[in-house]
């Protein structure tokens, strides 16, 4: 179990650096961290 809370808080991670390197902005990568829970 907690091999697999790893690998989802690695892909969320993940997620995270997509949106902040999109949007170039790390205010709506947080945004999208307080939406969607915390880790």
């Amino acid at each position: 179990m907690m091999i697999q809370n790893r690998k989802h808080c690695a892909a969320r991670r993940l997620e995270l650096e997509k949106l902040i390197r999109t949007d170039g902005k790390r205010e709506s990568a947080y945004i999208y961290m307080l939406a969607h829970g915390r880790d």
